[in-house]
């Protein structure tokens, strides 16, 4: 894997051990950072596709109700106004402006 891999493909399609691998080489990690950094990746990948499945729950493909359409969005509002508001360490290199 070269050294800007995650640049040519989107992480979503590299596995865990891949992108561990490729930080790995790119910071001379050790092998136990390497594995703290997969640990971390899966823990973040497992978080991601919990929260996709229950904002497919709340709003089923095959919905044609504005009722419907209008509680998802009151729903998916109401959650990621809830998860942006957790502070976390790596907020103060999170750069976003809101317009």
């Amino acid at each position: 894997m070269s050294k800007n891999s995650c640049l040519i493909y989107p992480p979503s399609i590299l596995l865990a051990g891949e992108i561990a691998d490729d930080f790995a080489v790119t910071y001379q990690l050790t092998p136990d950072e390497k594995y703290q950094i997969q640990r971390e990746l899966t823990k973040m990948r497992l978080a991601q596709k919990a929260l996709a499945l229950r904002m497919r729950a709340q709003f089923p493909v095959a919905c044609k109700s504005e009722n419907s359409r209008q509680g998802f969005l009151e729903y998916f509002d109401s959650t990621t106004k809830r998860i942006t508001s957790h502070q976390s360490d790596s907020d103060d290199n999170l750069e976003i402006a809101l317009e």
